[in-house]
């Protein structure tokens, strides 16, 4: 059996990195976002650095003398502000940059509770797109989950089965398959998981409040297959769906 999804997220190590803003003419306001993005996922970032053998408005990730990714700056503000996956009511759509992939597989810091979200739709608008599979989605509650029933109704309709855990403070949205608990580990954690139908098509988020109630967060990023087994093989485990949920505690 795995052990808790803290202990998960305690073994996600991070290396030391650091991220170059190169030859940048643009807003503060993105390279805002890119620091306040990479600074909890343990990556260094300057600004300001000039080369002139390189685009203008370019960003460069390295770990120590090795070069790891690049892209540019306006792709990378593009999916941090979330306007790649949050038109067509949630679920544009466009390719993660590379650079942020090669930092996935890491632990961050400090991520607040828009943060998470806009990482969660992330992983839900792939789901859509991709089709098949299933998805694995955890907030604690299922009355923050009722907001969302449109989204979940619009991936259950792309072919994706969905599955949902928190304690059951209300209904849980149709037509999510229901998983129903006021376990610690739910009440206290935000996941979600996708696994398509094709090899090597799995991701996910995991993450564990780090003070009661506080709204923060801190977890990982995984696009490894066997990672995502081994949250869902946890989650399958110690929370099984029911067909017949305990009634509501409350509204």
């Amino acid at each position: 059996m795995t052990g808790p999804l803290s202990t998960l997220v305690e073994e996600v190590e991070a290396s030391s990195q650091t991220l170059s803003i190169v030859n940048y003419g643009g807003s503060e306001a993105a390279t805002d976002r890119i620091v306040s993005y990479f600074e909890p996922q343990h990556v260094a970032v300057r600004d300001g650095v000039s080369a002139p053998s390189l685009p203008a408005d370019f960003a460069v990730l390295h770990d120590g003398d090795s070069f790891v990714a690049a892209a540019a700056v306006a792709d990378i503000d593009c999916h941090l502000s979330g306007e790649s996956y949050l038109e067509d009511g949630g679920f544009g759509f466009a390719e993660r940059p590379a650079i942020l992939r090669h930092v996935d597989d890491r632990t961050f810091t400090s991520y607040d509770r828009r943060r998470m979200t806009l990482a969660s739709r992330e992983i839900e608008s792939y789901a859509y797109h991709a089709g098949g599979g299933e998805i694995h989605a955890g907030f604690q509650r299922f009355s923050i989950l009722r907001p969302q029933t449109r989204i979940y109704e619009r991936i259950d309709e792309a072919g994706v089965d969905v599955h949902a855990y928190g304690a059951p403070d209300a209904n849980a949205p149709e037509p999510v398959v229901a998983h129903p608990s006021e376990d610690a580990e739910i009440l206290g954690s935000w996941f979600v998981v996708y696994e398509g139908d094709g090899p090597g098509d799995a991701r996910a988020l995991v993450a564990v409040e780090t003070d009661a109630g506080a709204g923060e967060f801190s977890g990982f990023w995984t696009y490894e297959t066997e990672t995502v087994e081994t949250v869902l093989e946890r989650l399958r485990a110690e929370y099984p769906a029911t067909t017949d949920a305990p009634a509501p505690t409350g509204d």
